[in-house]
């Protein structure tokens, strides 16, 4: 490894963002640190994504590939990049000029102590011509653990606790205990690696604004996400129980059976019953406060079916952990 400028990889997933995509790959060219590489995945575009890509050459990495998702353009950049340190950008959103030799910096520092980790900073919230709209994404810096999994142990469910995507960066050891992802992830594949790095490494936050996250018509606002899916939580479950055993690690995670899946729950028998379970798995004041709140609402919350939910929650699946 160098130890004096170690290669950043700057890794840009598109589709169909055109428009954006040349501010995006100057945002990573004109970086103030001078030993980058610059790889962008277009995922099957079919709009002028090609043109634009076409009008950098050799200044960068382009790999062209079918239309899967974001997981599996990740997938494609991880395994044709050579970076020591990667760093993620959207390619709607941009970086600040001085971010790679931020992170640098604080690469040189926190691989002292491991070898396993991952960076993330604040964004600035833009619209579509990238005026600034007085927001920023997180809003702050999370005050958690560096690692959670002793975490999830107690609780059954790992939080999201940094940036989106074009907020990341992680090391190339972290990298490899977390890639491939999913190809079921063809939305949200941040959370698959924000949750993975929680729980297998430690994360660590940069209390400064280094790039933008961009509001527009086609994007999905992070801050206004909807509900996941039920699907995807599962493979969400199944993704991390599986990295966690290749990791000797055991698989404690259980969306479904944790206060995480409060806001799935459509039954009053399922509200009792999670009250119930994540007591007697680990009783401390959240959860006694979270099981009290929950009996307290079953009184009078209205409840409306969804059956897909209620089956989830009741099952016993076999990413369940022991009690």
């Amino acid at each position: 490894m160098s130890t004096i400028q170690p290669l950043v990889t700057i890794l840009i997933n598109n589709y169909n963002y055109g428009r954006f995509l040349a501010e995006a790959i100057d945002s990573a060219l004109n970086q103030s640190y001078p030993h980058t590489e610059i790889v962008v995945v277009d995922d099957g575009s079919t709009d002028n994504s090609a043109e634009v890509i076409g009008q950098y050459s050799s200044r960068i990495c382009h790999l062209a590939k079918e239309n899967e998702g974001q997981a599996s353009a990740l997938n494609e950049g991880i395994a044709n990049s050579h970076g020591e340190l990667i760093c993620f950008l959207d390619s709607d959103d941009y970086f600040v000029d001085h971010k790679v030799e931020e992170l640098v910096c604080l690469f040189h520092h926190w691989h002292k102590t491991t070898s396993s980790f991952l960076l993330y900073h604040l964004l600035e919230i833009v619209d579509e011509r990238g005026r600034a709209l007085g927001e920023l994404i997180p809003r702050r810096v999370f005050d958690v653990p560096e690692n959670l999994y002793e975490y999830a142990c107690k609780y059954r469910f790992v939080p999201y606790v940094a940036s989106p995507t074009s907020g990341l960066a992680l090391t190339r050891t972290l990298a490899n205990r977390i890639f491939p992802l999913p190809f079921d992830a063809r939305v949200s594949a941040d959370d698959f690696v924000v949750r993975a790095a929680a729980l297998l490494g430690r994360i660590y936050g940069i209390d400064q604004i280094l790039g933008a996250y961009r509001v527009h018509g086609g994007n999905r606002w992070f801050c206004k996400k909807p509900l996941k899916s039920v699907e995807l939580m599962r493979v969400m479950q199944s993704f991390l129980n599986e990295k966690l055993r290749e990791n000797n690690l055991a698989p404690v995670v259980s969306f479904f059976n944790s206060i995480y899946s409060r806001p799935y729950v459509r039954s009053r028998w399922c509200d009792i019953r999670l009250a119930v379970s994540v007591v007697k798995h680990h009783c401390d004041s959240s959860t006694l406060r979270f099981a009290l709140r929950t009996l307290a609402e079953c009184i009078t919350r209205d409840y409306a079916p969804l059956e897909s939910v209620t089956s989830d929650v009741n099952s016993n699946g076999a990413d369940r952990p022991a009690s």
